[in-house]
Order: structure tokens, then sequence, then C-alpha cells
């Protein structure tokens, strides 16, 4: 009966996203987490703020050399919240009432590698640390960041990630903005006070992040499993929360090969800040500052595909092939348009870098990046989406392969570059990102062409 009414409950929104006309299923599901992905680079600049203003041009620096190995850790983590997705869409899609276990096993996963992940970092932080900083003298201060990163933000952020790409999955994605709304609110309120009144210094900004995360992790699972039925997510089995090792396997292996593409980037730019970590502090907090703006225009992007990846998943689960390539063009032509927007408006950045900073060197540095950097957006928009589109269509091995090779490009071009550090790590951005685009829009016709990567169920 339970089932029954589930499928039930589900059919209008299901109904939604595989019958509406697909720009408008797309932007139904887009915007709530574009909304959310900005609210996210905003509550990071709310962080940043603070750390400038509180710290110093000390709490800057760490935060720059810092946040590849931060995002680096956060995308191999995000591997089980695409693949939980990536199942979940398909599922709803296919009727199959599998959601609620696959959620449990993910958190499952998601916490056992971030046990081990303290296992190793914990006695190697003072190693890390000493390593990120170089000659510069923040030692201190990137070890407290890093432990309270690792200890605190990282297990909520990335729990609270799974449980929302699950419930997004199923086309409810409005409740990503609640997440970023609670984010943000800490951020404002929590990370000054631990900073200062706590007396935690500079690791106080990761740490009122995982403060805010646990408690909405806590929140999403009871909102998910009380409303199992409606969003049509079946039943918690017995033995959902111990390890699942054939569910594990399937999570990395729709995830890990979108993640270690991505992670690739983050690899290439811890390289490139320790070149640019050679001409000064000024030029490292000032491109750590473009790159946060840099991110306002790649997450808007990515919600596209993140929406793109539940429409086709969906769809291909209903054995709805067309519709899942129509998804595909409609995430792209819509990426590009958006990059093309974000060009414009960075055009005028002066006054948005001094919100960050008064130093004259640390802006001149930023607006110049951001004068480069801008412009790898549109191969960052083509990839997120089709990485993301691929990942609905279980083909995404060989697209990761060329995405790592891109990144030894752009590598290449930066050591190659004849000028001043900082031009070269912009520059070997841009042609990474370009060249994954365009190796991602040859290799497309054959990915979408071809049969999924499990057998479609009959559309319902």
């Amino acid at each position: 009966m339970l089932r029954v009414q589930s499928r039930l409950a589900v059919s209008e929104h299901r109904d939604f996203v595989l019958r509406a006309p697909v720009g408008r299923a797309l932007w139904s599901l887009a915007w709530p987490m574009a909304l959310s992905n900005e609210l996210a680079i905003l509550t990071m600049g709310v962080v940043l703020f603070w750390l400038g203003r509180l710290v110093g041009e000390a709490g800057l620096v760490v935060e720059a050399l810092y946040r590849p190995v931060e995002l680096l850790i956060t995308w191999l983590f995000g591997a089980t919240s695409v693949g939980a997705s990536v199942i979940v869409s398909r599922s709803i899609g296919a009727k199959d009432d599998r959601g609620l276990a696959v959620a449990a096993g993910s958190v499952s996963l998601t916490l056992a590698m971030w046990i081990g992940l303290v296992v190793i970092v914990v006695p190697t932080a003072p190693w890390l640390a000493g390593a990120l900083v170089g000659d510069l003298p923040v030692e201190r201060q990137m070890l407290q960041y890093v432990i309270g990163w690792v200890l605190v933000a990282l297990p909520g952020l990335s729990v609270a990630e799974v449980l929302l790409d699950v419930a997004s999955s199923t086309g409810n994605t409005k409740l990503t903005i609640v997440r970023v709304l609670v984010d943000l609110a800490f951020a404002a309120a929590l990370t000054p006070v631990l900073i200062s009144v706590a007396g935690m210094g500079i690791a106080g900004g990761p740490v009122s992040q995982g403060i805010a995360a646990g408690g909405l992790c806590v929140a999403l699972w009871i909102m998910l499993v009380r409303g199992r039925t409606k969003l049509a997510l079946g039943e918690l089995p017995r033995g959902a929360w111990r390890p699942q090792w054939g569910l594990w396997k399937e999570i990395l292996a729709i995830g890990l090969p979108v993640q270690i593409s991505r992670m690739a980037y983050f690899v290439s730019q811890l390289i490139l800040l320790q070149m640019i970590a050679r001409e000064g502090e000024d030029r490292v907090a000032g491109y750590g500052i473009a790159g946060a703006l840099f991110l306002f225009g790649t997450m808007a992007t990515l919600a596209l595909a993140q929406g793109g990846s539940i429409l086709v998943g969906q769809a291909l689960g209903a054995g709805l092939t067309d519709r899942a390539r129509q998804g595909v063009r409609a995430a792209l032509i819509s990426g590009w348009f958006v990059m093309a927007l974000f060009v414009v408006v960075t055009l005028f950045d002066r006054s948005i870098i001094g919100l960050f900073t008064s130093d004259r060197g640390i802006t001149d540095a930023a607006s110049h990046a951001l004068s480069i950097l801008r412009w790898a957006g549109f191969g960052v928009a083509a990839f997120q989406i089709l990485m993301s589109s691929f990942a609905a269509y279980r083909a995404t091995i060989r697209a990761s392969l060329l995405m790592v090779g891109a990144e030894v490009v752009g590598l290449a071009v930066a050591f190659a570059w004849p000028g001043s550090a900082l031009d070269a790590a912009c520059f070997a951005v841009v042609a990474a990102n370009t060249l994954k685009g365009a190796l991602l829009l040859v290799l497309m016709p054959r990915i979408t062409r071809q049969p999924p990567g499990s057998t479609p169920h009959p559309a319902h």
C-alpha cells in the first residue's frame, strides 16, 4: 500500500520533470540551486570578509592557500553525492523506491571516508601546513585552519550535500535555498564571535560553517524520513546504515570519475598558487579574491549542470532518451548565456573587490587576475554541464581522462609562460578550461546517442 501511495504522490512532480517543456523543466530545477549556489559563495565571502577584517592579511593568505586543498577534498567527498543523485533520480524515473536506502548508504560512505581522512590528516597536519605556506610567515594560522576545517566543517558540509542532492533528485530543489540561508546566517553571526570572543582565531571560520551544517543535517534527515512517501523515496530497510559494499561501489563508480576530473583542477591550483607565492602575499591574496568572485559565475552554471543531471537521469530512468538529449543541449546553451552575463558584470569589479580589502596592492592583483580568469567561464560551463549529464548516462571514465589531460596542458602553459606567475596561473586556467569544454563537446554526440549505462525502464 505504501508503495502505491508513494507512486501516486510523486506522479505530479515526476510528470512535470518528464513532460513539461524542456526549458521550463530545466529552469524549475535549476533556479533554486543557482540561488543557493550563489548564496553559498556569498557565505564564503562573508567568512573571507571576517578573516580579512579580524585576522588581517594573514587570514586572506591562509584562506587563499588552503582553498584548493579544501575544494579538492570537498569534491572527492562529493563523489558520494553525485553518485547518490544519479541513482535516486533514475530511481524516481523508474519508480523503484530505492531513494531512502541510497541516502542512508551514501551518508554511511561519507562518514567512513571522513574517518579515514582524519586518521591521515590530523597526525600530518603540521607538515601539511608548512608545505602549503612555504616561506610565508603564516604556518601557525594555517595549522589552526586545517584542524578546524577537517574535524568540524568537512563532515557537516559533506553529509548535508548528500542529503540535499537526494532531495533535489526527486525534483524538490528548493530545499537547497534553506540550507544556504542557514549557512549564511551562521557565517554572518557566529564567525566573528568564534574568531574574537571565543578566542578561536582563524579556526573560527570553518568551525562556524561546520556547526551550521551539522544542525542542518539533522533537520534534513528528519524531513526526508517524514516526507518519504510524498517524495517516493521508499522505506528505510533494516541495516541501511551498515556498510553496503555493492551500493558503495555503485555510488563511487558513478561519482568518482566526475569528481576526479574536477579535482584535477584543484591539484593544478595548488601548484599554481605555489608559483604565485614567490611573488609575495599581495599576489596570493589578490588571486584568492579573484578566484572567489570567479566562483559566482561557475556556481551558477553548476546549478544548470545539477538541474540538467536530474532531468536527464529521470528521463533515462523512464526510457525517454530523446528528452534526455534535449535536456543536455538546453543546459549547455543556458550555461553559455549565464557566463556571457558574468563577463559583462565583472567589467565593474573594483567596487566588489573593495569589500574584501582596502590594500591597494591586493586590489590591483585581484582586478588584474579577474580580467583574465573571467574568460575561462565558457569552458567551465561546458565541462560542468556535460560531465554532470554524462554521469546520468553512467559514461564518465573517458571524459574524466580528457579533463585530467586538459589540466596537464594548462600547467604546461603556466610553466612556459614568459611573464609573471600571476599571469601564468590565470592564462593556465583559461587554456585548461577552454580545452575541457572543446573536448567534451566533441565527445557529446557519442555519449548521448549511446544506450544509457543501465537498461532503461519503460515510461510509466
